[in-house]
């Protein structure tokens, strides 16, 4: 459910960004658009629509973006200032595209721990990565056990441990956790 309502999300942010870039190529070149027609304009809206739905969000918002700076540039009609606020609108995007990569990584990692939990395998929660050894914790006491031979004589002694609990460490990453 969740991550319906992630991509949901995303897809809406793409239709915006879109749908701005398709605003500029349909407008006239006096206003600071590039002076495609309408109607061409709205088939590749419509085309990269459908791309971002069914093949990927990234992919087609990179490429309507380029395809709107280069005939942008080819015509002459992209002004200063609409470089220094597609350049802030690019730079905002990016960082949302990086949030995504993050979410969608975070996402197939705790879906991975998930499936090795069910099937009853140990994993790191970080990386989910089954090189993991665990290690025991050990506090020696005071006390010391003697070994005697048959004769009473000390032969030898062994401090007593005992085991207090342990955790696991990733060989991977090296989160440590139990």
């Amino acid at each position: 459910m969740i991550a319906k309502i992630k991509r949901g999300f995303w897809i809406f942010m793409g239709t915006i960004w879109i749908t701005f870039l398709a605003t500029i190529m349909a407008s006239e070149k006096g206003t600071g658009g590039i002076g495609i027609n309408g109607f061409i304009t709205l088939i590749v809206w419509i085309a990269f629509m459908y791309l971002m739905i069914k093949v990927s969000i990234v992919l087609s918002n990179v490429a309507f973006t380029i395809l709107v700076l280069v005939l942008s540039f080819t015509t002459g009609s992209i002004t200063e200032k609409q470089i220094q606020g597609l350049v802030y609108i690019g730079l905002f995007c990016v960082g949302l595209y990086l949030v995504y990569l993050y979410s969608n990584y975070r996402d197939k990692i705790n879906k991975k721990v998930a499936e090795q939990h069910k099937a009853g395998i140990t994993c790191c929660p970080k990386c989910a990565s089954t090189r993991i050894h665990y290690v025991q914790k050990r506090e020696v006491t005071d006390e010391i056990n003697y070994k005697y031979d048959e004769d009473g004589d000390i032969v030898g002694a062994i401090p007593s441990t005992h085991t207090e609990g342990g955790y696991y460490e990733c060989d991977k990453c090296g989160k440590i956790f139990k």
